[in-house]
C-alpha cells in the first residue's frame, strides 16, 4: 500500500525550523500530467526534501522556513543530485502565511500538444479548514494544459455560472458551499456544458473542510503521449492520493452494501477488505473522529479483495468509505481500531 510522505518532510526541516523561528505552512499538489514528471524528487536548498513525488498526490500543510529565500530544484525521481534538475525556482515565503503550491504544466520537449511549460504555481490565503465551520470551502484550479478556459455550472441545486472564464494556471476561490451532494458540469467558457461530475460533499461529511479541487490529465491524450485521461481531482489538507470526483455515467449501478465486508472489526492489526467484483477502478478512504482523512488508497483491481494494516493507528472509531468511481457509488463503514 502507499504509505504517506510527511515524515519525510518533518524530519527535513525540523533542524531548520528550530534555527530559523519564522515559518509558512506550504502545501504541494503534484498535478504535472507528463510521464517524465510522473514520479520527481523535490529539494529545497540543496537537500532532498521531497523524494518519489508522485503525480496526483499532495503533501500535507508543512511548516516551511519563511523570510528566507528558498532554492527549489525539482529531478528525476532517485537523482544524485541537483545537476539534472529539469526544474527550477526561487522563492521566499512569508513569515505566518499559508499556501498551495501546485506543479503543473510540461516538462518534456515534445510529444504534447500545447507545450505549456512546466511552473510550479503559487497561491497564498491558503485554508486547512472552512471559514464557516457549517460550510466546505473549495479552492479550484484549472491545471489542464490541452484544455480551454472553463465554465463551472452547478446543475442539481442548480446555481448557474458558479464559476466562469477559467483558464491554465489560475485558482478561483475559495467558495463557500453548503455541504451537500452537487452535480457540476464543465463548459468551454460561454458554451454548452460537455462532462458532468459528481461532488458528493455531504455523503463524505466534508462540513467546515476547505478543499482544493483541480481540474487535471488532457481532453486529448493522444495528442499528449497517451496521458492521463481529463477529470477533477481533490486535495484534502491532510495530504496524500488525490480524489477523483467521478464523472456522471449514463447508468447508475446500485452496489449491494451487504457485499463489503471487514474483517475482523475490531482490529489491531491486519484488516481485511472485501468488495463486489463489479467494483471499477474503486478507492478507498478512511477519516479519524474528527473527519480528517488520515489514508486513502486505490482498490486492487485485480481482485476483489485488499488489506488495511491499522497496527499503528490510535485506538478509536473510523470512518471508511469505499467509492467506486465510475458509477458513483459510496459505501460507508465503521472500523473500530483497539
Amino acid at each position: 500500500m502507499k504509505k504517506s510522505f510527511t515524515l519525510v518532510l518533518i524530519t527535513f526541516f525540523y533542524a531548520s525550523l528550530a534555527s530559523a523561528q519564522q515559518t509558512a505552512l506550504v502545501q504541494v499538489i503534484h498535478n504535472c500530467a507528463d510521464a517524465a514528471a510522473d514520479t520527481v524528487d523535490v529539494w529545497v536548498n540543496g537537500i532532498r526534501a521531497l523524494p518519489n513525488f508522485r503525480f496526483r498526490t499532495a503533501t500535507p500543510f508543512t511548516a516551511l522556513p519563511a523570510g528566507i529565500p528558498l532554492s527549489i530544484h525539482i529531478t528525476p525521481n532517485a537523482a544524485a543530485d541537483t545537476s539534472s534538475a529539469v526544474f527550477v525556482k526561487r522563492l521566499t515565503l512569508t513569515v505566518n502565511e499559508k499556501y498551495t503550491v501546485i506543479a503543473s504544466g510540461i516538462v518534456s520537449q515534445t510529444g504534447y500538444t500545447p507545450r505549456i511549460p512546466f511552473d510550479l504555481i503559487v497561491r497564498g490565503q491558503a485554508r486547512q479548514a472552512a471559514s464557516d465551520t457549517t460550510k466546505t470551502d473549495l479552492l479550484v484550479f484549472h491545471g489542464s494544459t490541452d484544455a480551454p478556459a472553463i465554465d463551472v455550472n452547478e446543475v442539481s441545486v442548480p446555481v448557474a455560472g458558479l464559476i466562469t472564464n477559467l483558464s491554465f494556471g489560475n485558482f478561483v476561490g475559495y467558495l463557500p458551499l453548503n455541504p451537500a451532494n452537487y452535480t457540476v458540469a464543465l463548459a468551454p467558457s460561454g458554451g454548452a456544458n460537455i462532462a458532468w461530475f459528481q461532488a458528493p460533499l455531504q455523503t463524505l461529511n466534508l462540513r467546515g473542510a476547505a478543499l482544493t479541487v483541480v481540474a487535471s490529465g488532457f481532453l486529448n491524450p493522444a495528442a499528449n503521449s497517451n496521458g492521463a485521461l481529463f477529470g477533477l481531482w481533490v486535495a484534502a489538507p491532510g495530504g496524500g492520493s488525490l480524489i477523483p470526483l467521478p464523472s456522471v455515467p449514463n447508468s447508475i449501478k446500485n452496489i449491494d452494501p451487504s457485499l463489503v465486508n471487514f474483517y475482523p472489526n475490531p482490529a489491531s492489526d491486519l484488516v481485511s477488505i472485501t468488495y463486489p467484483e463489479d467494483f471499477d477502478r474503486g478507492s478507498l478512504q478512511v477519516r479519524d473522529a474528527l473527519g480528517r482523512i488520515i489514508y486513502s488508497d486505490d482498490l486492487n483491481a485485480e481482485t476483489t479483495q485488499s488489506q488495511l494494516n491499522v497496527s499503528g493507528w490510535q485506538p478509536g472509531v473510523y470512518q471508511v468509505s469505499l467509492m467506486d468511481v465510475s458509477s458513483w457509488s459510496i459505501i460507508n463503514r465503521r472500523l473500530v481500531v483497539r
